[in-house]
């Protein structure tokens, strides 16, 4: 069965998975090898068309951006100065920028 980007209330799911990042998509894949088994899988957010995730040189432009969920990164053992780091929405966008 092709990807679909909409589905309605009757719709029914062997298997749904939450977050479509590096592991999310691998067990997707894994799990429509068998043809008859339905995945929904869910990640929020917009369409991972940023130029900043295929271009590693505009990795900077992510920050703040509409993929980036802006949390702030706290260490138990030390403290950082100003930490940042982008942690995406959208499909694999963690991955693709880290």
């Amino acid at each position: 069965m092709a990807p679909t980007t909409s589905i309605s209330r009757n719709d029914e799911f062997d298997f749904v998975i939450a977050g479509a990042g590096s592991a999310g998509c691998v067990l997707a894949n894994r799990l429509t090898e068998d043809p008859s088994v339905r995945v929904l899988l869910l990640e929020a957010g917009v369409e991972d068309s940023h130029d900043g995730i295929e271009i590693p040189a505009l990795f900077g432009s992510l920050f703040g951006s509409e993929l980036d969920w802006n949390e702030a990164l706290i260490g138990a053992h030390f403290v950082v100065q100003n930490p940042q780091a982008v942690s995406g929405c959208g499909c694999g966008v963690s991955f693709a920028v880290g």
